[in-house]
């Protein structure tokens, strides 16, 4: 037989709780689990706080902050200065301080097939050198104006626009074309032409 740690009252084996090294009977055990539920019922419960920034961003919200961006993205493009694109200024015909165009440096066929006549009609004197009496002075002329004929009818000579001075060229490379054409296939008849007068006199 024990003695309740907690009322004194004997207790018999079966009903003989125990709580650590105390013997406890089972009204007082009762009670003590009874205030035990209590006490854990009456405990107030701790919430966490939920973090607002890990929270998904809604339909909304998303479509408001998209709204924020891009008008201060507008505000930042609206005060920044616009720079505009100026037009390059005509400076044809003002000799060798006229600013060459990107777009018609280069090779100019014209000048090259028909040099002291597309001189003549492009204000470019010095393709007269071509009558030098000196020879090789012609051949090296010619490749001379075809490198640097545009640049000298450019500062030579006045034009409405590049355009105006690229439409004028590509028709100086047609006659030039065309003339060299005419040229080879007149020399090339001359030639079997010669041939067959020779062959026939030395039959006589």
């Amino acid at each position: 037989m024990n003695t309740c740690s907690k009322c004194g009252q004997a207790i018999c084996s079966e009903c003989n709780y125990v709580t650590g090294t105390h013997p406890i009977c089972r009204n007082c055990w009762d009670k003590h689990v009874a205030a035990h539920r209590v006490g854990m019922s009456n405990k107030p419960e701790t919430r966490v706080k939920p973090d607002i920034s890990e929270e998904p961003i809604t339909g909304e919200a998303q479509t408001k902050a998209d709204l924020q961006r891009q008008n201060m993205l507008d505000v930042a493009t609206a005060s920044r200065p616009r720079i505009g694109v100026t037009p390059m200024q005509n400076t044809s015909g003002q000799g060798k301080t006229a600013i060459l165009p990107f777009e018609i440096k280069g090779w100019n066929w014209g000048a090259f097939l028909l040099n002291w006549i597309w001189g003549i009609g492009n204000s470019v004197w010095i393709a007269l050198i071509v009558f030098i009496p000196i020879p090789f002075v012609g051949l090296i002329m010619a490749f001379v104006l075809g490198a640097k004929g545009s640049e000298w009818a450019w500062q030579s000579k006045r034009w409405d626009s590049v355009e105006h001075f690229r439409r004028t060229q590509r028709t100086w490379r047609n006659w030039g074309i065309g003339v060299t054409i005419v040229s080879l296939i007149l020399s090339t008849m001359f030639f079997i032409v010669g041939l067959l007068v020779a062959s026939e006199g030395a039959y006589f």
